[in-house]
């Protein structure tokens, strides 16, 4: 070799060895980097031999210095139960040679145990999988165990909380269901909700819970209105749009009260709360009121009643012609409106039913007699039930007791006590005040009824007649004066019977063709005085002598020496009648004679005064003081 290939060769020995001596000086700088690095990080290192001693340790946390611990083994340096749980996982390590990584407290079951990170790695042979050692890392994990711990036991709270309250919606018996603009119930809800929707609410979408696929406007609207009412920040502007939505549904043999709360998580609640027992009950007394209504209306304004149902049974007596639609229309109207007035419950939703069917498909239109006469008899029987078959069949002649009304006006002070929500004041004092208005009444109300029996039977007499009856109003109790009304109808009929002549003498005479009967009541200061003239015949005292003497055979002079006004009078006497045969309608000598003893009983006196060929008139008098 030359020279100069020699010192060629030592100069790149020596660049080789100067590259060298850097490489290795950077790499003691990146370890010791690397070791500074370790010092400050929670992080110690070790290795260990077969025999689980210790062969090196870096960075220990545990107050070991590295070179008292070499040569040393767990159980030399740490408490018992730690080195043999270190142990097992150690010896697992180098037997298995499949590195492992747990947790592993200081002290077991100890809220003061410090927490490590272990990683145990095995070391094999270079040029073999032979195990020949251990490399283990290990962090202090203290803090964020506790951590772990103090969230933990913040979820069971929350867990717990949440469970409690999912307990106290279960036992409140209301429904809890949340839901986004995507409609979709949410996984919390109450138990309630299984009842009430029949199913679990969790995934369903809250309109097929309230709604039916047919019912496509309404599920539209509701949509609507809950997406509306998420995009308010303003509770005032999301209580006005929720408030558009039903308060309540019915479903599944429930009546649900429904509340709607917007959450702060964007989403919407729905309150459900069962009131079904609330609304049969409010449904039940409502019903019973309806019935009482009807019932006292019918008491007090019997006579108007029983005109409108003989109107109504007329009604459907005659045919119903399809081409008469409009006259037929405009009846029903009225006599829904009329039964509506009188409180009947049935027959006026079924004449609205029929009323809506003619003005929907009047071409098509069968009505039906049966469902009308079915719900009129259906009320009637209300009717019938509580105030009896009698108050029917007398057609508004009829007397309710005092007893009776007492007990309707008890039965309508316990409704108000049992539910005063159900039945507003208004509805109540209503019905009361009408029911005092049937222990009162004017007397010339009572006199109505007479004059609708009077104008029958001067129909069947073929007279034509006017009635007027006028005067004070005289408030009496209305059962106490029944009998006194009730028994001036023999004075009516007596007027038609005797008094007023057919229509060809009253041409002849020069009268007007129609009658009038005048009733005038006055109330004075000490006594009632009705008077019940008559534009008819009048009477003759010498016809009434004759009768006396014919019929009756009394003495010639006895009857001479009595007065025109004393002959007048004895058309009250029991059994006086001057007819000679006897009639359906008189000849028996028992009507007028029945008013005469029900006016004495109250006290008073009855008068008959006539001009024959002009009028005659009955007078009553009764005290006020009776």
């Amino acid at each position: 070799m030359t020279k100069d290939s020699q010192e060629q060769k030592i100069t790149e020995l020596e660049a080789r060895i100067a590259s060298l001596e850097s490489e290795l000086e950077e790499a003691q700088d990146s370890e010791q980097r690397f070791l500074d690095a370790l010092k400050v990080s929670p992080m110690a290192l070790c290795q260990h031999d077969t025999k689980l001693s210790y062969t090196w340790l870096y960075n220990s946390h545990m107050g070991f210095v590295d070179n008292e611990v070499i040569g040393k083994t767990d159980w030399d340096i740490l408490p018992t139960d730690l080195a043999d749980r270190m142990g097992v996982i150690k010896k697992r390590v180098l037997k298995t040679g499949v590195a492992e990584r747990v947790e592993i407290p200081s002290v077991v079951d100890s809220p003061d145990a410090e927490y490590f990170d272990l990683v145990v790695h095995p070391i094999t042979a270079e040029d073999s999988d032979e195990v020949i050692g251990l490399t283990c890392g290990g962090i202090d994990v203290t803090e964020r165990k506790k951590m772990e711990k103090q969230i933990q036991e913040a979820r069971d709270a929350a867990l717990i909380s949440r469970q409690h309250i999912a307990d106290l919606l279960d036992s409140s018996g209301q429904g809890f269901i949340s839901f986004g603009k995507d409609m979709i119930v949410g996984s919390e809800y109450s138990k309630a909700c299984n009842d009430f929707f029949q199913c679990k609410p969790e995934g369903l979408n809250v309109l097929d819970l309230f709604y039916t696929e047919q019912e496509v406007q309404k599920r539209e609207l509701f949509k609507e209105s809950l997406i509306s009412a998420l995009g308010f920040d303003d509770e005032f502007a999301q209580g006005m749009v929720l408030s558009l939505l039903p308060a309540c549904f019915e479903m599944n043999s429930y009546v649900l009260k429904v509340e709607y709360k917007v959450l702060q998580s964007s989403k919407i609640m729905i309150v459900l709360t069962d009131i079904t027992k609330e609304t049969n009950l409010k449904n039940k007394l409502e019903g019973e009121y309806n019935r009482l209504n009807m019932i006292v209306t019918a008491a007090s304004e019997q006579g108007e009643l029983f005109e409108v149902i003989s109107d109504f049974r007329a009604f459907l007596a005659g045919e119903l012609e399809p081409s008469n639609w409009v006259s037929i229309y405009r009846q029903i109207h009225t006599f829904k409106g009329h039964f509506n007035q009188y409180s009947f419950i049935e027959l006026p939703l079924v004449l609205h039913d029929i009323e809506q069917e003619i003005q929907q498909q009047q071409d098509h239109v069968s009505l039906s007699k049966t469902k009308m006469i079915e719900a009129l008899e259906t009320d009637l029987q209300v009717i019938t039930d509580i105030l009896g078959e009698d108050f029917i069949d007398k057609k508004g002649y009829s007397q309710v007791s005092n007893l009776l009304l007492d007990a309707i006006k008890q039965r309508v002070a316990q409704l108000r006590e049992q539910n005063p929500a159900a039945l507003s004041d208004a509805n109540i004092n209503e019905l009361l005040e009408k029911l005092d208005s049937i222990y009162t009444i004017d007397f010339k109300q009572m006199l109505k009824p007479l004059a609708r029996g009077t104008y029958s039977l001067a129909e069947r007499f073929d007279k034509k007649i006017n009635i007027d009856i006028h005067g004070d109003e005289i408030v009496v109790e209305r059962e106490k004066f029944h009998d006194l009304a009730s028994s001036l109808i023999h004075v009516f009929r007596n007027a038609v019977d005797h008094g007023i002549e057919d229509e060809e003498e009253r041409d002849e005479t020069g009268k007007d063709e129609i009658a009038t009967i005048d009733c005038h009541c006055r109330d004075t200061d000490g006594e009632i005085i009705l008077q019940i003239k008559d534009d008819g015949q009048g009477i003759e005292p010498a016809k009434i002598k004759d009768v006396l003497i014919s019929k009756y055979h009394m003495a010639d002079k006895e009857v001479d020496e009595m007065s025109d006004q004393e002959l007048l009078q004895t058309v009250f006497d029991d059994q006086f009648s001057s007819r000679d045969e006897v009639t359906e309608v008189s000849g028996r000598g028992v009507g007028l004679s029945a008013t005469r003893m029900v006016v004495e009983e109250f006290g008073g006196t009855i008068a008959m005064s006539s001009v024959p060929g002009q009028w005659s008139m009955v007078e009553v008098r009764i005290p006020r003081a009776s």
